[in-house]
């Protein structure tokens, strides 16, 4: 059933009265929502990410009672959406699913961010979990993520892992996982994307890496990848015969690729608790969750105190790691 909330709903999530209510509460006052919504997804349609924001959109606007666009505002590794949610008015008309990267990662390797700070954007909910997953050539004859350790310290300087990129999540979870090992002596070859990472790792080009779970599943299942570790808090339902990596003694290793729902700074917390409300409910759909299972996604929902402290967690820990590694974007 459509819900559309009045001028009353809001000012009771305001904790005031309609008596008392000022005049500059007018975004807080009026209906909302009273005309259609503009999602930014700051990648390319077709993709995973993508996927989630259509089917997030598409519930929401259900029971929003307005329909949710989306569009995407590509560029830059994300960072050209994530700027223009940061510039949009704040009037609860204009969202943001945006990736946890371009605000918890990007900002530790690059000083040229077009927005002043994390603070620029408003957490909504978590909308998705993409975990990565350790997979290696099975040529290396390793099962386990202690195997993998063991064989690249007794032979130093001998293999190769593959990235999306200097300084990508996947670049990041292999250097956290060598520090976590006391220091691996192994090379890294960055990539132009995942896709051709994965093949060069079937070909024994490489031997390792780390990708999105969804993209070594079919190789593995055609026996030509060996998967060995998932970063999910728990063992990840479209592979859940593949433990975590923190079953295997790495408690920390929880980096997994997040997606977000935002809004610029200063929308009313009222919108912003509407929001929250009809994203949690959506991401408890049956269908949703079997859809986003299937592209190896974990659907999310959280409240917007919960996303804070979560994507503080991940500025620290990739703040350590580039510090820790030196690494710095070519």
């Amino acid at each position: 059933m459509n819900k559309r909330y009045s001028r009353r709903d809001v000012l009771c999530a305001l904790g005031v009265t309609a008596i008392g209510a000022p005049g500059s509460a007018r975004a807080q006052e009026a209906n909302y929502p009273n005309r259609p919504i503009r999602l930014i997804h700051a990648f390319p349609p077709g993709g995973p990410s993508d996927l989630v924001a259509r089917l997030l959109a598409e519930r929401m606007s259900a029971t929003l009672g307005q329909s949710i666009v989306v569009e995407n505002v590509t560029g830059a590794a994300g960072l050209i959406g994530t700027a223009a949610v940061a510039r949009a008015r704040n009037d609860g008309y204009t969202l943001g699913m945006l990736s946890s990267g371009p605000l918890t990662l990007t900002p530790q390797v690059r000083k040229d961010i077009p927005w002043q700070s994390i603070d620029d954007f408003v957490p909504v909910s978590l909308v998705a979990e993409v975990p990565l997953v350790l997979f290696t050539n099975p040529e290396l004859g390793v099962n386990t993520v202690q195997d993998l350790v063991k064989l690249i310290k007794a032979n130093p300087g001998k293999y190769s892992y593959g990235s999306d990129g200097v300084t990508s999540a996947t670049h990041l979870a292999f250097e956290y996982f060598s520090q976590l090992n006391g220091g691996l002596d192994v090379r890294h070859v960055p990539y132009k994307g995942t896709a051709p990472m994965i093949m060069d790792v079937v070909s024994n080009n490489v031997q390792m890496g780390f990708a999105g779970i969804n993209g070594p599943q079919a190789q593995a299942r055609e026996g030509r990848l060996r998967l060995l570790g998932v970063t999910s808090r728990a063992r990840a339902r479209a592979i859940p015969q593949v433990p975590t990596m923190a079953e295997q003694g790495y408690e920390t290793f929880t980096l997994s690729g997040l997606f977000s729902l935002f809004v610029p700074r200063g929308t009313p917390e009222p919108i912003v608790r509407i929001l929250n409300d009809h994203a949690r409910r959506a991401l408890k759909d049956p269908g949703l969750i079997d859809r986003l299972q299937a592209a190896g996604i974990v659907a999310g929902g959280s409240t917007p105190e919960e996303l804070k402290q979560t994507l503080a967690s991940f500025t620290a820990i990739y703040r350590s790691i580039v510090e820790r590694g030196d690494i710095k974007l070519d």
